[in-house]
């Protein structure tokens, strides 16, 4: 799952701010040290994330939800955060591990050489593990 800050929280940033492009070594700055504005910002990214992995977790029963983004890889405490809240929107029996990337700026990418090369060599009908 790649997340983003959606498109009403990067304007929010961005107003906050006023500028016209984000900086997150700024905002995580201002994060650490309990900028108001920019807190509630995050504090909202992680309630709707919590709220769509939750659903996700009751619906479909994932083993893993992998979260592919930069504000967790420049925030990691955020990711405790969705972890938290997602367990208390969900029921015991349906908690699933999150975990994050760790190459986002990549991740993609070697995705999508995996699928290639699969493909090239006839693997296609192979399950990868991961251990």
């Amino acid at each position: 799952m790649t997340c983003l800050l959606d498109k009403e929280q990067l304007p929010r940033l961005k107003e906050i701010k006023q500028v016209d492009r984000l900086d997150l070594t700024t905002v995580k700055h201002d994060y650490i040290n309990h900028n108001k504005e920019v807190t509630a910002v995050f504090d909202d990214f992680v309630y709707y994330l919590s709220k769509v992995i939750a659903n996700v977790s009751t619906a479909f029963a994932p083993d893993v939800v992998v979260l592919n983004t930069t504000v967790l890889e420049i925030l990691p405490q955020l990711l405790t955060d969705i972890r938290d809240n997602t367990a208390k929107l969900t029921s015991p029996s349906r908690q699933v591990p999150i975990i994050a990337t760790k190459n986002v700026q990549s991740a993609a990418l070697l995705g999508g050489a995996s699928v290639i090369i699969h493909q090239a060599l006839g693997l296609e009908s192979l399950k990868m593990q991961f251990s």
